[in-house]
């Protein structure tokens, strides 16, 4: 629904996002992260979705169904949610 916008704290919701992320991870928690889109990627909006979730953002257009389905199996099996 778009990049998350400032709060009152003065830092960019981009910045409160990573650090909330970070502190899940902190926790031992893993963070599944997907960037659905369609048509075509806004570099903006890919480069603030990566910055908040990390290298586990996973970019996914929402025309292709069957590879984001095959996508989010990956991504739960390699974090060890289900098995393989």
């Amino acid at each position: 629904d778009g990049q998350p916008n400032r709060c009152n704290s003065g830092k960019s919701g981009i910045q409160i996002t990573k650090e909330a992320v970070n502190t899940l991870r902190e926790m031992g928690m893993e963070v599944i992260s997907f960037f659905i889109y369609e048509g075509s990627k806004n570099s903006s909006d890919e480069k603030a979705f990566t910055d908040m979730y990390g290298k586990d953002a996973r970019m996914v257009d929402v025309d292709a169904l069957m590879p984001l389905a095959k996508e989010l199996n990956r991504t739960i099996q390699a974090k060890g949610l289900i098995g393989h």
